[in-house]
């Protein structure tokens, strides 16, 4: 039987539409300002004031024309936008000149996460993200608005189960407090700073040759600053709030966020690989980020699938006994051979000539780049382990973001093994390995290693 959605998906789209008239409202605002460059602000406001009162009402009178425009388009596609099930597929029909239609087998969906953002608690709809065993380029795209109930018999459905969703009872409990301290680490510090270094010296440039124009280019690079440092806490207050993680039998159970709330059922068999993470500052305070790789997930629209914010090695541990024993292994991993640090510095030979060349230029300023390329070499070379048994292939790397990724063979779609331009003379591969997983977490190479641990890689994969 064929169903429409909710037809408030006519709504959300023209709300989310709404950017298009400000940027074209802006685009008028700013050519008005060009044209005027010369004005004082003063002269500026007498300039609106003298626009007629005929002027406002055609310019309002334009907007709700548009707007309704809008509105038609949206309720058409609504209103030609049918779902249903066949036997073992799921099917999204739309379009009346221009058709379109897109069946998902329902063995190829890895799982069904439901979201509310504040509009969707108000008016108790869902909206139905269906994750596929792919990439996330793959994923049907469009928005699937149901109320709530049927947002989950739909998703019962899809699953082929019978039991409702249960309410999560935490295996760790995140407090406001916890989720400060994942805001502080899990900022990159380099980054911050970057930022920081680039903000002083452009503000000083403008406030230094002081006039109405520098002044308000000045102001606005500063809000923009601040509205950025600002939306970098509270998106993430807002996001992980009520963070809660939980297993039931094979299914990872994740739950958060306060104005838009998100629940994602991972089972165990379509994750592909797991993630300890930690930047600088969470190596210092002994802090470990538990991340996994899922088919289908979307870093664009903040899905993320990390299994527990920051935490102390005594929580970790009880997640990978809790939650998932199944990657709960234990690999000495071995660092790279003495040759590789003689590869990585090869690797460097430009850097090292551009220094040399800018010295004459630059009253030997430029030495001041080698130690940062001694630096480099150094946590290329040290930073980089590997580690492998018969299940699964376990690669370590990074100092000021330093993450161990634990894959299993089995996810693996292709291993390589590469030589780059300087390790030619020697004995020595690069191991890379390609999985299922979002842009960020679809790779992964090692450093380079010799023949032996080469083959014991091709013996067990």
């Amino acid at each position: 039987m064929k169903t429409r959605m909710h037809p408030s998906i006519i709504l959300e789209n023209i709300i989310s539409s709404i950017w298009i008239i400000i940027v074209a409202a802006l685009y008028f605002l700013f050519n008005m300002f060009e044209q005027n460059g010369n004005e004082t602000i003063s002269e500026i406001t007498e300039l609106i004031d003298k626009v007629p009162f005929m002027g406002v009402l055609i310019g309002i009178g334009l907007f709700i024309i548009i707007l309704i425009l809008f509105t038609i388009f949206f309720f058409f596609k609504w209103y030609n936008t049918y779902i249903y099930f066949d036997e073992d597929s799921f099917n999204i029909e739309s379009g009346k000149i221009f058709k379109k239609h897109t069946t998902i087998h329902l063995k190829d969906i890895a799982s069904v996460n439901i979201k509310q953002n504040i509009l969707e608690k108000v008016l108790n709809t869902s909206n139905m993200k269906i994750v596929l065993n792919t990439n996330d380029e793959n994923n049907f795209k469009g928005k699937l608005i149901f109320k709530t109930n049927v947002a989950k018999k739909i998703k019962l459905q899809i699953l082929k189960k019978e039991t409702e969703e249960i309410e999560i009872n935490s295996l760790i409990d995140f407090r406001l407090a916890d989720i400060i301290k994942h805001i502080f680490f899990n900022t990159n510090v380099l980054t911050l700073l970057i930022v920081i270094a680039v903000y002083i010296p452009v503000i000083y440039f403008f406030i230094i040759d002081l006039n109405t124009k520098n002044l308000i280019v000045a102001i606005i690079i500063t809000a923009v600053f601040v509205i950025g440092l600002v939306g970098a806490i509270v998106k993430p207050l807002l996001n992980y709030y009520n963070f809660k993680i939980n297993r039931e039998k094979d299914t990872i159970i994740i739950s958060h966020g306060l104005l838009t709330t998100y629940r994602y059922e991972l089972p165990i068999k379509k994750i592909n690989a797991v993630i300890i993470k930690r930047t600088l500052q969470a190596r210092i305070c002994g802090y470990f980020l538990l991340d996994v790789v899922n088919a289908g997930m979307n870093e664009n629209e903040q899905e993320k699938t990390i299994l527990a914010l920051y935490v102390k090695e005594d929580k970790l541990n009880t997640i990978f006994d809790k939650i998932i024993p199944e990657y709960q292994i234990n690999i000495g991993l071995i660092s790279q051979p003495k040759d590789a640090a003689f590869i990585y510095t090869l690797g460097k030979i430009f850097w090292f000539l551009l220094i040399i060349i800018l010295l004459p230029f630059t009253n030997f300023w430029s030495l001041l780049l080698l130690p940062i390329l001694i630096i480099v070499i150094v946590c290329q070379y040290k930073y980089k382990r590997l580690g492998v048994n018969n299940e699964f292939i376990i690669m370590g790397s990074g100092l000021l973001e330093n993450e161990i990724v634990f894959v299993n063979l089995n996810k693996i779609e292709l291993i390589a093994f590469e030589k780059g331009l300087f390790a030619l003379s020697t004995n020595l591969w690069k191991v890379r390995m390609n999985i299922v997983g979002n842009k960020t977490n679809n790779s992964f190479v090692s450093g380079y290693y010799n023949e032996k641990m080469i083959k014991q890689i091709e013996n067990v994969y």
